[in-house]
């Protein structure tokens, strides 16, 4: 199993490579910059994410009192309660940021698909949160 996810990440690796090259050469050659700019993000955040990964699979590798340390932290129920109560406020606040945003929009007068997207990621925000609402409830 371990081999399997060394080898995704690699392959993972490689493929951010790729996608900034191809990013990276397509930026000179292009009148449109947004694709070639889509490809370099793709293949920095794959870069950026697959090498993490395997540094912090090299470490545990390494050392197994880490994989434990890492387990307990992240299993500890006050850690689970800190990590819930900032989600919370995150959601709080990105309800007030996406829907004011929403509105900016809305009076710029800016493009009805772009509003009516950014529209419809809220409504979908709200139907799950709802959704989770409703099914916790009948749970407790």
């Amino acid at each position: 199993m371990k081999n399997r996810k060394d080898i995704r990440y690699l392959v993972l690796f490689i493929v951010g490579i790729v996608l900034l090259g191809i990013g990276g050469l397509a930026i000179r050659g292009t009148s449109s910059k947004l694709g070639a700019g889509v490809l370099i993000v793709l293949g920095a955040g794959l870069f950026g994410m697959s090498v993490g990964e395997m540094i912090r699979l090299w470490l545990i590798d390494k050392a197994p009192k880490y994989k434990q340390k890492i387990a307990i932290e992240k299993n500890d129920e006050r850690n689970i309660i800190i990590n819930n109560k900032a989600k919370v406020k995150a959601f709080d606040l990105m309800l007030t940021v996406h829907s004011t945003l929403i509105l900016i929009v809305a009076l710029l007068k800016t493009d009805l698909l772009l509003t009516l997207l950014l529209a419809g990621a809220y409504l979908l925000i709200l139907a799950v949160y709802v959704a989770c609402l409703v099914k916790y409830q009948k749970e407790m």
